[in-house]
C-alpha cells in the first residue's frame, strides 16, 4: 500500500509542477493558434473568437509555417517514403517488385480519405 501512496503523490507533484508549463502553452496558443487554445480554457458556443489579438499576424505564420512544412516533409508530386529492406545487396528482384508493390497499397491506404491522414498530418504540423 505504501508503494501506491508514494506514486499518488509523485504524480500529484508532477502534474502540479507543470502548471506553469500549461498556463505558458495555453498563452502562445492563444496567440498563434487560438482554435486549438484549449490548455486551461473552453470556448463556450458563441463566444467571442481570438478577441484578444490586434492583428491576425500571428496566426498567418504560423498557417504558413505549418504549411511549409507539410510541403517540404510530403510533397503531393513525387513519392516521399518507400518501404525497404535494411540490407538490399541480397535481395532479389521479386523481392523489390514485392516492395515496391507494398508501397503503393501503403500511400493508398494513407491517402484514403477515411484514413484522414492528410488532416492528422497537417494539424500535427500546425502544432
Amino acid at each position: 500500500m505504501e508503494k501506491i501512496e508514494l506514486l499518488k503523490s509523485q504524480s500529484n507533484s508532477l502534474f502540479n509542477s507543470r502548471n506553469n508549463l500549461v498556463a505558458l502553452w495555453q498563452e502562445l496558443a492563444e496567440n498563434f493558434y487560438p482554435e486549438r487554445a484549449t490548455f486551461t480554457a473552453q470556448r463556450e458556443p458563441g463566444a467571442e473568437f481570438a478577441s484578444n489579438l490586434e492583428t491576425s499576424y500571428p496566426i498567418l505564420a504560423r498557417r504558413d509555417l505549418g504549411n511549409q512544412i507539410g510541403g517540404m516533409l510530403r510533397p503531393t508530386n513525387k513519392d516521399w517514403f518507400k518501404i525497404v529492406k535494411r540490407y538490399e545487396a541480397n535481395l532479389d528482384d521479386a523481392g523489390k517488385k514485392w516492395l515496391e508493390w507494398a508501397s503503393k497499397i501503403q500511400k493508398r491506404a494513407m491517402y484514403d480519405p477515411v484514413a484522414m491522414f492528410t488532416r492528422a498530418t497537417k494539424e500535427g504540423d500546425h502544432d
